[in-house]
Order: structure tokens, then C-alpha cells, then sequence
């Protein structure tokens, strides 16, 4: 063993204790063989032993892709004499796929490439992190609400691209504007106590307004949620258009007291049964005719024994020729 193995195996152990254990510590040769492999490089690569001296890194079970790579990272060192970083994805000894960094440094002796000095940086955990939070900001930018992070001070520090949709304005111009540039029903004296109560109960529904860069105001649903992440606080803001909710409200409202005035308006008695032959619904003039007062009316059934159904000559009609009834088994 030559000093400058024995000097890289300490640099190594003392990396390692540094940085920790998912680094691993390589020397190769030129032709890329294994001159030096630390044990945790064993370890995250699922090897075991010194079986990789002498091997090359096609035997530590990277992909041909990858094999490609680290062939084209060594003919580039030798080349430009400068580090080299490449992503790599291997199998471990329990047959599971793993990705790693791997940065390479040559070794230069009187102006010539000697022998290549590497960090092997096992990334995988790091890679699903990532893809978990990329499919979770696909998820926040696809749905059609709006979400904003809003801190203390009231500052927009996050949106999806619905908010910007919805609003107006460029991801960059949202994320540099407060709530009270979005919501003029928020007042700012009043924003302190509505953040202790967001933060106290940490959830709330409200209603409330946006407003638009061209100063449309529209109506919103808001859901806001208590978050903690490290040492801050946020308020998760889910805002729902609820604009067309509310015309539909609206004309059901109006057709509701059309409906009201209408029935009111009639000089006959009207009566409405359910499927059971319970009164739902009736006119004044109902109320008039059958000597009832409202609070008598509502619920009555059609068999209940005080009134009965007589013809013209004030006989009585059987149960099974009452006009609800024989409307209902129709």
C-alpha cells in the first residue's frame, strides 16, 4: 500500500465520521478498477468484503446506462482534469433499486492524471423525498382551488397555479403580496386576531372575497388550516369560487317566495302529502276551510280521526276512496 492510499483511507474514515454513513470512500485506477473501496461503500452498495479490489464498477451491479456514464466521467477527467459529478441507480444485496451520487476528483502527479479519488453518496432517500413532493405540488397545482401559505405577518409565501388562474396574476406577483391585496374584506387592524383564532382552533370555514388583478370582486369559500413546519406557523388557505353556489341559492330563494306568493294567492285550499299522506305544505286558505290553525295542519295525516272525508250528501267516503289516497297508489 502506497502513502497516498493510506492518505486517502484516513482522509476517508475522517470524511466519513463527518459527513456519515450513506458516503462511501473509493480510489480507481485510470481504467477504472478498484484500488480502494472504504466498508460502508460495501455496505450501500450490498457488496460484502474486499471482492470489488480489482473490479470495475460494471461488477457493482449499476446499470449498463450507468456503466456508460462512469466511462465517459473517467475519459473526461483524464481529459479536463476537473471533478466530475454523475447520478448513477444500482441494485443492493436485497435486490432493491437504489440511486447514488457519485463525485470524482483526479489525482494529478507532475501534471498527470494518476489515479481517481471518489465519494459515493447513496441518494435514495433523498430521490423518493423529492418525487413525493413533486407529485404533491402536481396534486395542489391540479385541483381548481385556490391554496395559499400565508405566514404571520400576513405575507403570501406559497400559491398553486389555480390561485394565479383564479386571481390574475403571476406566481412571482402573488407570492410578494399580502392578504389584504387578495381579500378587502380583511381588515389589517383586525388580521392579528384573526390569525390567534385561525391558530388557536386550527380550522376554520369562512366566507369571504377575493379580488382579481383587473378588481373583480367574486365570492369564496375559504378553509383555513393551522400548519406547522420547523419552527413557523402558516395558514393553509383553501379558497373555493362559490360564485355560481351562489346564484343557484339565490334563484331558488326567488323561486321559493314565488312559489309562497303564488300559493297564498289562491282562493281554493290547497294541501300537499307527502308518500305517507303527511301534510307538508298548505295555503291560509287551507287553514280557513278545515278549521285548523298551521301548527295543526303540518303533519296531519289523511286517516287522522278527527275530520273525515263525506260526500255531497254527508256520507262517509271509505279510507281506500280518499282523494290523497287514491292519488298515492296510483
Amino acid at each position: 500500500m502506497d502513502s497516498a492510499e493510506i492518505n486517502f483511507r484516513n482522509r476517508s474514515s475522517q470524511l466519513i465520521d463527518f459527513l456519515g454513513h450513506e458516503y462511501g470512500m473509493f480510489i480507481c485506477d485510470l481504467n477504472g478498477t478498484f484500488i480502494y473501496v472504504s466498508e460502508n461503500l460495501y455496505s450501500l452498495s450490498g457488496s460484502s468484503g474486499e471482492n470489488l479490489i480489482g473490479k470495475s464498477w460494471s461488477e457493482l451491479g449499476i446499470t449498463p446506462i450507468c456503466v456508460s456514464k462512469t466511462e465517459q466521467a473517467f475519459a473526461q477527467l483524464k481529459l479536463d482534469q476537473s471533478p466530475v459529478t454523475i447520478e448513477i441507480e444500482y441494485g443492493s444485496r436485497n435486490k432493491t433499486h437504489r440511486s447514488a451520487e457519485i463525485r470524482m476528483v483526479p489525482v494529478i502527479e507532475n501534471g498527470v492524471v494518476t489515479a481517481i479519488d471518489g465519494v459515493f453518496t447513496d441518494t435514495t432517500e433523498q430521490k423518493i423525498a423529492e418525487e413525493k413532493q413533486h407529485i404533491i405540488q402536481l396534486s395542489i397545482d391540479r385541483i381548481i382551488d385556490s391554496v395559499f401559505w400565508i405566514d404571520q405577518r400576513a405575507n403570501i409565501v406559497f400559491v398553486n397555479e389555480a390561485a394565479c388562474k383564479n386571481l390574475g396574476y403571476r406566481r412571482e406577483e402573488l407570492e410578494s403580496m399580502t392578504v389584504f391585496d387578495v381579500d378587502p374584506s380583511i381588515p389589517r387592524e383586525g388580521w392579528d386576531e384573526h390569525w390567534n383564532s385561525i391558530m388557536g382552533s386550527g380550522f376554520q370555514s369562512i366566507q369571504s372575497v377575493h379580488r382579481t388583478k383587473n378588481g373583480v370582486n367574486f365570492p369564496v369559500e375559504i378553509s383555513a388550516n393551522k400548519v406547522e413546519y420547523g419552527n413557523k406557523r402558516f395558514n393553509c388557505a383553501v379558497a373555493r369560487d362559490i360564485t355560481k353556489r351562489i346564484t343557484v341559492e339565490e334563484a331558488l330563494r326567488k323561486s321559493e317566495e314565488h312559489y309562497r306568493s303564488t300559493l297564498e294567492d289562491l282562493l281554493v285550499g290547497v294541501v300537499v302529502h307527502d308518500a305517507n299522506s303527511q301534510i307538508i305544505d298548505f295555503n291560509k286558505e287551507a287553514c280557513r276551510l278545515l278549521g285548523l290553525s298551521s301548527v295543526q295542519m303540518l303533519g296531519k295525516v289523511a286517516t287522522d280521526p278527527a275530520w273525515k272525508f263525506v260526500t255531497e250528501q254527508g256520507e262517509s267516503i271509505p279510507l281506500k276512496d280518499y282523494p290523497v289516497y287514491r292519488v298515492l297508489n296510483k
